[in-house]
């Protein structure tokens, strides 16, 4: 009996033609109805998901969704373990909450929320983009960083600065368990590995190991930004070590892959400096090498005065998106514009737009944190001219900058006596005996100076010029010894680093042959 003959009221043999013609549409329902069971498997779409972890000795797997990073386990038997791999593709019955194949082999187990683990690491920064969004994690034990690619952008919006984060026991993965749907479900998301090290492109120049913060600046920009480091590893970092980068995903900017040889993790940032403690006043350009420009900045408070170079194409190996880099930085820079130092007092910091943000760059202060041999101090100090116009066996001590409003004046002893001495003005050249001699100039000293027969012998001074009203003390670069004390005015020194403290506190200043500092 046929399902049509089934449906007839009157009977099998009875002619009614209405029947036949309500029999063809309700086969075409049963046929669609029964579609599912016949096909079966084998015929749907793509897998959803894919194998990231198989634990034989614990008996179970686990899987990821592959749009959405939602993970979860199946037990399976050793057999089916063994011969699981990772990234073997998986369908699943989401709803139902059971994979359908594995591998392409039909198979059924129940899936179920990985158990917790304990969380080595937890959120520090959060990215949010619709593009190559995430987050950077940090090592609770070793303060390594990495960055995390979240695709998910409600995962994404619904994490927090300091969520606890767990990894797979390869690295490879940073799993999460956070409340989505109104229950904590756990997901997993890919750990960047970074990119194959090349040669170093940045070096260290500050280490600020009480706030485990490291200040680097890349060698063909100038341009300078900051990692977080833990205690154990910042005790192995200093100043002028070498750093190799590349890019993060999941965050803008670069990665640091190995400081001084070590591989390490770290995600960059920008540098905030410090509340601007200068002001550009003069920008000049040498004729010799227009590429490039000597920048003098002011000091706000103090008057004081310092200089640094800014070059306008690439030193050091950059292409030349590096020199394009600089020409731009140096054709942007502005009498008046804003100069921060470092805590270090070594490099002048300004702000400028790259890629339509803010980035920062940095450069070394004249003078700043140079201690020269000392030979070459020593040498720098003095040089010898022979005088035609001496007679006798007499030789001349002279000073080679003065100025008519300058104060004070210079003793000079017999090299180390240390009392009495003969007191001079700095305008008069002085005939001594040939030999050597302590010189005093308005206390600071310049040690074992040679006088020799008919030759002057040329003291490099240059001028200390202090606003007037600023009381301000002189002292050497151990910050324990006063030269002398100034209240305004202009006063000459022996060329090299001093420190002067007024009411501001130290500040760092560099005197130049024949040239005027301002305070």
């Amino acid at each position: 009996m046929t399902i049509a003959d089934a449906l007839l009221p009157f009977g099998k043999h009875a002619v009614h033609p209405q029947p036949r013609i309500l029999a063809r549409p309700l086969l075409a329902v049963l046929l669609m109805l029964s579609l599912p069971l016949l096909i079966g498997a084998r015929f749907r779409s793509e897998p959803c998901c894919g194998v990231i972890g198989v634990d034989a000795a614990k008996g179970f797997a686990t899987i990821r969704d592959n749009k959405t990073g939602r993970t979860w386990q199946f037990e399976a038997g050793a057999a089916t373990l063994s011969a699981l791999k990772i990234g073997a593709q998986v369908d699943a019955d989401l709803l139902g909450l059971k994979t359908l194949s594995i591998a392409g082999v039909e198979k059924a187990y129940a899936l179920n929320e990985p158990a917790p683990t304990d969380p080595c690491c937890g959120i520090s920064q959060i990215h949010l983009a619709a593009l190559d969004g995430g987050i950077v994690v940090r090592n609770k034990a070793t303060g390594a960083t990495h960055h995390v690619t979240i695709n998910n952008q409600a995962v994404l919006g619904a994490l927090k600065v300091g969520q606890d984060v767990a990894m797979d026991a390869k690295g490879k993965w940073a799993i999460i368990r956070t409340d989505m749907n109104g229950k904590p479900e756990t997901y997993s998301f890919p750990i960047s590995s970074g990119v194959k090290a090349g040669a170093p492109c940045c070096s260290v120049i500050g280490v600020d190991s009480a706030n485990g913060i490291v200040t680097i600046r890349e060698k063909a920009t100038d341009l300078t930004t900051q990692f977080e480091a833990g205690a154990q590893a910042i005790r192995a970092m200093k100043e002028g070590d070498d750093v190799i980068t590349g890019a993060g995903p999941g965050a803008p900017g670069t990665h640091v892959l190995s400081v001084k040889g070590v591989a390490r993790s770290y995600s960059l940032v920008d540098v905030a400096p410090g509340q601007p403690c200068c002001a550009i006043a003069a920008i000049s350009v040498d004729p010799g090498t227009p590429c490039c420009a000597i920048v003098t900045a002011r000091d706000k408070a103090t008057g004081r005065t310092m200089q640094f170079r800014v070059d306008g194409e690439e030193v050091a190996k950059g292409g030349d998106q590096a020199a394009i880099i600089r020409r731009a930085r140096l054709s942007a820079l502005k009498v008046g514009q804003d100069v921060s130092m470092d805590p270090s007092g070594k490099w002048a910091m300004f702000r400028q737009e790259r890629d339509g943000r803010p980035a920062t760059y940095s450069f070394p202060i004249d003078g700043a944190g140079k201690k020269p041999s000392p030979a070459a101090e020593t040498a720098a100090l003095w040089e010898i001219r022979p005088n035609p116009e001496l007679k006798g066996a007499l030789g001349r001590l002279v000073f080679g900058f003065n100025d008519k409003d300058a104060i004070g004046g210079a003793t000079i002893l017999p090299a180390g006596q240390a009392d009495g001495g003969q007191l001079v003005f700095l305008g008069d050249p002085t005939p001594l005996p040939p030999g050597k001699y302590d010189i005093l100039v308005n206390g600071a000293p310049v040690k074992n100076v040679p006088v020799e027969t008919r030759m002057d012998t040329v003291m490099k001074v240059g001028l200390l010029s202090v606003t007037a009203g600023v009381k301000a003390g002189i002292y050497d670069l151990t910050k324990k010894t006063e030269f002398h004390f100034v209240d305004g005015g202009k006063t000459i020194l022996p060329v090299g680093s001093y420190y002067l403290k007024s009411t501001g506190g130290f500040s760092q200043i560099v005197i130049r042959e024949n040239q005027v500092t301002e305070f």
